[in-house]
């Protein structure tokens, strides 16, 4: 799994994301989202999805308050060289390669 800040570019609010990792017998693509300014409100799923299963890799904030997945470990295919950016709006995370 690979954590970051974002911020929504819809109302500005900023959440922690969590993206991809490891369960027993697999690797995730699913991601979710926790509200900095509400931690009771706990963790939501359903926010978007990585285009592939990913594990392992790193994540960085640019400066236009996006996120940048890079690397990780893909099942099928190993470790990886490339790089994914995150954008937020509405509270769904966007995914392009």
């Amino acid at each position: 799994m690979a954590c970051g800040i974002i911020k929504d570019k819809s109302n500005g609010k900023e959440y922690i994301v969590a993206a991809g990792g490891q369960i027993v017998g697999g690797v995730l693509d699913s991601t979710e989202l926790l509200d900095v300014s509400d931690f009771g409100a706990g963790w939501t799923d359903d926010t978007g999805t990585l285009p592939t299963q990913r594990d392992e890799g790193e994540i960085v904030r640019t400066k236009e308050d996006t996120l940048i997945y890079l690397g990780g470990k893909i099942p099928t295919l190993g470790p990886q060289d490339t790089m994914l950016q995150l954008s937020c709006s509405n509270k769904v995370l966007l995914a392009a390669m």
